[in-house]
């Protein structure tokens, strides 16, 4: 908890810190993610799931004299993880650590028609779990036809519970009433350290028993809606 004090309050005064400042807005954003792993494994039998999920959360903004603009935000997001065979028919996934999620990012937005607005962002990202699977356990038996499948998977004990993310939007925002403004795009998250790594051990009828990994970084994207306020 202290260090989720610590550098949000750090971030939240370095914007607040951004001069000559015309406008202050407050928004709120959420939408459905998908959150991205790799697997390492000799066989190739092994296949990501689509892991959805949702994100929501307030931010705010604060615009230059120059259209620029600098933005925090404060998101909370719950990553999914999930791993098949081939041969299976369908798949499961499964909720793994809740986030909250702390963009610093700047942009600036372009007018490409009245009120509407193409606005670009980069930045990056503070990510804090605020609750982990790590040391969970699932297991998965299934038969199909005359082909008989197994696989266990166990999420290492990391202990990473703060990693940093490389965050770019493209959003679109409709202006009315010179106070409100409807936002809808893309929000994508990179990150660059191992999060979350899983054992995987699975088999095939009668064939040896394979191993693999599941390694997660914390990437996502996310497609979203969202309301900001001017106060100022």
């Amino acid at each position: 908890m202290t260090k989720q004090v610590f550098f949000s309050s750090i971030l939240m005064l370095t914007i607040l810190n951004i001069k000559a400042q015309q406008k202050f807005e407050i928004g709120i954003e959420g939408g459905v993610s998908q959150y991205f792993y790799s697997i390492v494994e000799t066989q190739n039998n092994l296949k990501n799931t689509p892991n959805i999920s949702g994100f929501g959360g307030v931010n705010f903004r604060l615009n230059s004299n120059k259209k620029f603009f600098g933005e925090v935000g404060f998101i909370l997001t719950e990553y999914t993880e999930g791993i098949k065979l081939r041969q299976e028919l369908g798949y499961i996934t499964s909720n793994h650590d809740g986030v909250l999620i702390i963009p610093f990012r700047f942009g600036r937005p372009f007018l490409i028609a009245k009120c509407l607005s193409f606005v670009p962002s980069v930045g990056m990202a503070l990510a804090i779990k605020t609750s982990s699977q790590d040391g969970s356990s699932s297991s998965y038996r299934e038969s199909v036809g005359n082909t008989s499948l197994m696989y266990d998977y166990t999420f290492r004990r990391n202990g990473k519970d703060l990693f940093f993310l490389m965050n770019g939007n493209a959003m679109f925002e409709w202006e009315f009433k010179n106070k409100m403004k409807v936002l809808a795009g893309v929000n994508y998250y990179q990150g660059f350290t191992k999060v979350s790594v899983a054992d995987i051990s699975y088999k095939i009828n009668n064939e040896p028993m394979q191993a693999g990994l599941l390694i997660g970084k914390g990437t996502f994207i996310g497609y979203s809606i969202g309301l900001k306020y001017s106060i100022k």
